[in-house]
């Protein structure tokens, strides 16, 4: 749905995307709720993970204010049950991370399986990740 109105005599618009009741939906702030790793365990928890309706993502250890890790765009494939993290810039970029695997929703948690979203990794592992609305 596309909105559209002129406001001082400028034209301004905003497209919404309405999903339907039953459709997977990841867009909005997610925080870590627990993790479970094979190998290394990162050494932060992802305290703010971040999902627009545009496709962008930021990542977040340590939220403060307006403050992110790293951001960038987010392939999501629901079909398939993957998803990928695209890496455009940041103030700490992970270094040896593994930034796509499966992804499912369960009720209000979001599941990441076979990721590693922190740094150093240095003796390898991947986990699953749990995060809640």
């Amino acid at each position: 749905v596309t909105l559209a109105m002129k406001y001082c005599g400028r034209p301004v618009s905003r497209t919404i995307r309405i999903v339907g009741k039953n459709e997977p939906v990841i867009t909005g702030r997610w925080g870590q709720e627990s993790i479970m790793c094979t190998g290394e365990t990162p050494q932060e928890p992802i305290r703010e993970l971040i999902f627009k309706d545009t496709g962008d993502f930021s990542i977040s250890y340590a939220p403060i204010e307006s403050y992110t890790d790293f951001w960038g765009k987010a392939a999501v494939d629901f079909a398939a049950g993957t998803l990928a993290f695209n890496v455009e810039d940041g103030n700490r970029l992970p270094t040896g991370a593994k930034l796509s695997g499966k992804m499912s929703i369960s009720g209000d948690k979001l599941i990441l399986d076979g990721f590693f979203l922190s740094q150093p990794q240095t003796t390898g592992g991947l986990c699953t990740y749990t995060f809640a609305k």
